[in-house]
This record gives structure tokens, C-alpha cells and sequence, in this order.
């Protein structure tokens, strides 16, 4: 099966994993709600977690997941430039506020 993973799936999956990890029970139609995208995104979001490593099971009555390792966390994935930026141009901010120590560890 050929699953792209864009940041947009990595995105709604880091919010999905919170969910199951706060609830017994959690379907698609929540995830989609929750980060405003559809049932079919939030699918490829499970997908995306069972790909890396998240034990998600599925159940047919109540049509939801459940995640049976609740301690699960995502690898870190490659950081995007615009995100590279954003943490350079924080601690210039912080910088010139005087917060040296929180600049020093944003870079």
C-alpha cells in the first residue's frame, strides 16, 4: 500500500496519538473533527502511527481505534525549514528581550 507521508498526515496523526492516549476509545470521525480534516486524512494518520510503531487496534462495533501501548511516542522526524526558521527567529526575539538563557537553547 502506498501511504505518502506529508506533513499534513504527520500533523493530524501527532494530534490523533494524543487522543488515544487520553481516551479507551476513538474514532475517525473525532480525529477529523478535532484537527478540521477528513475521516479519510485521519485514517492515513492510523496508518501512518501503526507504520511507526503504534500497537492501534481497531474495533468494529463502535467503529473506533484503541491504542494498547498508551506510553507510545512518535520518532522524531526531520525538522522542515520553516520550522528551522521559526526557532532562529524566536531566539532572536528572546535575545533581544533579554532572555539569553531560553535563546541559548532555542538554537
Amino acid at each position: 500500500m502506498d501511504r505518502r507521508v506529508t506533513e499534513e498526515i504527520q500533523r493530524v496523526a501527532s494530534v490523533a496519538l494524543k487522543l488515544l492516549q487520553r481516551a479507551d476509545l476513538v474514532s475517525a470521525r473525532e480525529i477529523a473533527a478535532k484537527t478540521k480534516r477528513s475521516e479519510k486524512t485521519a485514517k492515513r494518520a492510523i496508518g501512518y502511527l501503526r507504520d511507526a510503531g503504534a500497537d492501534i487496534r481497531y474495533m468494529s462495533a463502535p467503529h473506533a481505534y484503541s491504542l494498547i501501548s498508551k506510553s507510545f511516542s512518535l520518532p522524531l522526524t526531520e525538522p522542515i525549514d520553516d520550522h528551522l526558521q521559526a526557532v532562529l527567529v524566536a531566539a532572536g526575539l528572546l535575545g533581544q528581550l533579554g532572555q539569553d538563557g531560553a535563546a541559548g537553547r532555542a538554537r
